[in-house]
């Protein structure tokens, strides 16, 4: 019997890994075959982020929501509605004719992986009692996470190159059935099985507000250094911030609130937030650049590009399971620490990037440290904010997820804008040359190690904080 339970287990664990994977590779598989999406089906360039955006818009602002209907409604009818949502989004972009219809399947994925992200987490989080076997399992997830979204670059040049950009969005469709089967099947009486769905009356105004404010505050982020920055900028962030502001007044005064009373009030989830938004922030932030780099400034192409990120995923799986290995006691803040200030050494390694010769010889070693620093910070952060969960595994992994979301927004918003105006003070108006365009990349590096040392301090100290109210 506890063979067939652990048999079980495992299945649930691959299906959520899967589901997982899919998901976070759904936000940067698209970025190396822009030029292909925008030479068939005639997208201006400066529309050609809305591609990328659409999709992170609606991920991210559906998140906190998705996370609480989980815990109301059940993990389990989420986790498979996201599924079907999800597939036939990516069948719709996949056949999509025209600019406009991609970008409306690409918002629907975005709602369909919100739907499956906090709701995988929180099945897994059912699934594995508290300990040992939950720590490893979240190890896996984790590695399935920093994985699927390091591999976008790979399978972007591949897939891109010798299929066409439709098969990245046309092979979701059939992962999605085979794990809608698994899942109807497995988590049927097994540990992701739920109870019948709360009667509780649900926040609808709450859920306006968050997924709105959240919208608008990642809008506003991904315009900032774009053409129409000024007005989209200000709207974005001062409406985004609005409407949270709203929000988390009429949470203080509805009976059953979005976000459980208390829950950002633990100081280990306010690490783990910390950590998932400064980890993803930096580390994709830093890997697009890489992209840039290695195409704009080195002239690789994008199959060799894609591949050049494999050490990155290598390093990330074997980061994020050996981990568990360093939770014993109280050494998740040593471990994470440990693995942030790694990200920040790979990312001044960067700095050692040619104008010219043979760039593998530097990305090589950066990224690999920098996968194991991503692997390492990532599974602390998810353990440490999981544990502050209770009876409500579905909001924390929404707030988890939508730190992420903003981590990359927020990244790509200073970094890249950073790289931007430091080359942009180089050449003035002109197109820039090789060595201007990699010393704003640089810049950029140097800005990335600051914010994720600024951030490590940040999470320890809440920590320790928290380690002291404990006793």
């Amino acid at each position: 019997m506890t063979d067939m339970r652990e048999d079980r287990s495992r299945a649930v664990l691959t299906l959520v890994c899967v589901s997982q994977f899919m998901v976070v590779l759904g936000v940067t598989v698209v970025t190396i075959t822009m030029p292909a999406v925008q030479a068939e089906l005639g997208v201006r360039t400066g529309d050609l982020q809305w591609i990328i955006s659409a999709y992170a818009l609606a991920f991210a602002g559906a998140l906190v929501v998705a996370g609480r209907a989980a815990d109301l409604y059940g993990r389990r009818r989420l986790f498979l509605a996201g599924l079907v949502v999800f597939g036939v989004a990516s069948a719709g972009c996949a056949t999509a004719g025209s600019a406009a219809a991609l970008l409306a399947a690409r918002a629907v994925q975005g709602v369909g992986a919100a739907m499956l992200a906090p709701s995988a987490l929180a099945i897994l989080v059912a699934a594995f009692p508290a300990g040992v076997r939950r720590t490893r399992a979240v190890a896996w997830y984790t590695a399935a996470q920093a994985v699927g979204g390091a591999s976008g670059w790979i399978a972007g040049g591949i897939v891109g190159e010798h299929l066409g950009w439709r098969w990245l969005f046309l092979a979701n469709v059939p992962v999605c059935m085979v794990v809608l089967v698994g899942a109807l099947w497995i988590m049927r009486a097994g540990p992701g099985r739920l109870p019948a769905p709360n009667a509780q009356r649900p926040d609808i105004a709450g859920a306006v507000l968050v997924t709105a404010g959240m919208a608008l505050l990642v809008l506003g982020l991904t315009q900032v250094g774009g053409p129409a920055a000024h007005w989209s900028v200000s709207v974005g962030l001062g409406g985004g911030t609005a409407l949270l502001g709203l929000f988390a007044w009429v949470e203080r005064r509805v009976q059953s609130p979005l976000l459980p009373a208390g829950l950002l009030r633990q100081r280990t989830l306010g690490a783990g937030l910390i950590v998932s938004m400064a980890v993803t922030g930096t580390t994709t932030s830093v890997l697009l650049l890489c992209a840039l780099y290695l195409q704009d400034v080195a002239h690789l192409s994008a199959t060799v590009s894609g591949l050049a990120f494999v050490p990155f995923n290598l390093a990330v799986v074997a980061a994020s399971l050996g981990g568990p290995a360093l939770l014993r006691g109280r050494a998740a803040g040593v471990a994470m620490t440990a693995g942030m200030v790694t990200i920040a050494v790979s990312a001044l390694l960067l700095l050692a990037l040619p104008v010219r010769g043979e760039p593998l010889a530097v990305t090589i070693p950066a990224f690999l440290l920098m996968g194991l620093g991503n692997g390492l910070a990532a599974v602390m952060a998810v353990t440490i904010g999981t544990r502050a969960a209770g009876d409500h595994p579905g909001a924390a992994s929404g707030l988890l997820n939508s730190a992420s979301e903003l981590g990359v927004a927020s990244g790509l918003a200073t970094l890249v804008t950073l790289a931007s105006l430091r080359t942009a003070a180089l050449t003035g108006s002109a197109e820039p040359t090789a060595a201007e365009a990699l010393s704003g990349y640089r810049w950029a590096f140097v800005g990335a190690a600051l914010a994720v040392l600024g951030a490590a301090a940040g999470a320890l100290h809440l920590l320790r904080r928290g380690a002291r109210g404990a006793d």
